[in-house]
């Protein structure tokens, strides 16, 4: 397993990495990562309807270490799904993530993310 989250990839979503964009080009988007290193199991399957980087599907973006959170906790991750097909917004289930004044949850349909350190 790796001790951090996969850096940011080309973010050809307005910085993020989305489910249906092959940033790396390596035929795989970001979620294959996350699964190789042990960070999601089993891999879910994409919602249906995105497209690029529209509609639903998965989303991570790796801020750097501040970025309107507790700069001392370091880098952290951000991993949703927006537009779940039977979810209202946020699903009752979701981890929800928020740091400083941002509130994820209110972004996505179900949300997680953590500080590297």
């Amino acid at each position: 397993m790796l001790d951090r989250p996969p850096p940011q990839g080309d973010g050809a979503c307005g910085g993020w990495d989305s489910s249906s964009v092959d940033n790396g080009s390596d035929g795989n988007p970001f979620i294959e990562q996350l699964a190789e290193g042990g960070y999601i199991n089993p891999v879910p399957g994409d919602p249906i309807g995105g497209t690029t980087c529209e509609g639903p599907q998965y989303w991570y973006y790796r801020y750097g270490a501040g970025s309107n959170c507790d700069a001392s906790r370091g880098a952290f991750y951000v991993l949703g799904v927006r537009d779940m097909e039977t979810s209202p917004r946020p699903h009752p289930a979701s981890p929800g993530w928020q740091c400083g004044t941002r509130n994820w949850s209110n972004e996505f349909d179900w949300v997680v993310g953590r500080y590297e350190r």
